[in-house]
């Protein structure tokens, strides 16, 4: 509204109120597509490590002729700093011809 001998300058609060609404909004967008980004990082390394294992599995049986006996047995098939722990849980399980992680509802 125009009153005579008065500059308007500067923002209305509501103005005020919609910018920090607008940006408070991105940020929550941001922060969310980042939280999710590490658990979808985590479950790829988890199918990583398992298709890793069923390689050494498969060169060890070609070798010995039978499935290795344990995740132990593979050692010599799987390079030097494999580390044989689910990324998301507990150590991987092995029942003797698949891997699987045993955090529930992971299964990549």
């Amino acid at each position: 509204m125009y009153r005579p001998g008065r500059r308007d300058e500067g923002f209305t609060l509501t103005e005020l109120m919609v910018v920090a609404a607008i940006i408070g909004i991105l940020i929550v967008i941001v922060v969310a597509a980042y939280a999710g980004s590490g658990s979808a990082a985590r479950a790829a390394a988890c199918k990583a490590n398992q298709r890793a294992i069923y390689d050494a599995s498969i060169s060890y049986q070609g070798d010995y002729g039978v499935m290795p006996p344990d995740l132990d047995a593979l050692q010599p098939y799987i390079r030097q700093n494999f580390n044989m722990k689910c990324t998301v849980g507990p150590d991987l399980i092995w029942d003797g011809q698949h891997v699987s992680c045993p955090t529930p509802g992971h299964q990549p």
